[in-house]
């Protein structure tokens, strides 16, 4: 999934949870299940092939003002409060996302490799890779977008 939706995700982990170490667990473990989900574009695959630190960067780019409207809109217009539960979900349901293009960015960091193979692995839990068309593609991600964004606001 796209990180948008692991972000709302968390969210939802980080309002439901006191705890902050459990809501960062929940949050990790719950990006690997989302992964899981049939996602990969045919069309997006093919535009990130050639050079795909560049095209990831340019995903960050647009996802990451997207993630902060949503969060200005919950947090400011909508008087939620931002606990520590939600940051430390937040970061859980992110972190693979991110250390995973952390290693594009600088693959000398060999470390950061074991989450590249945790987030591709993911992806592989209930399916070989498969690769659907953007038809379908962006119907799947906008449905858990939506649906996590009206399960946050009851």
């Amino acid at each position: 999934m796209f990180l948008t939706v692991h972000a709302v995700s968390g969210l939802i982990i980080g309002k439901y949870t006191d705890n902050s170490i459990l809501a960062f667990i929940i949050g990790f473990l719950s990006h690997i299940i989302l992964d899981a989900i049939p996602h990969d574009s045919i069309e997006l695959e093919k535009w990130k092939k050639p050079e795909i630190t560049k095209n990831l960067i340019i995903t960050f780019l647009i996802e990451f003002p997207l993630i902060t409207v949503i969060l200005i809109y919950f947090f400011i217009f909508k008087n939620f409060i931002f606990t520590p539960s939600i940051f430390w979900a937040l970061v859980g349901s992110m972190i693979l996302d991110f250390l995973w293009g952390f290693y594009l960015l600088f693959p000398k960091l060999k470390f950061l490799k074991i989450f590249k193979t945790i987030n591709h692995s993911s992806h592989k839990i209930l399916y070989k890779k498969i690769y659907i068309p953007l038809k379908l593609w962006l119907p799947i991600q906008l449905f858990f977008l939506v649906l996590f964004l009206i399960i946050f606001i009851k």
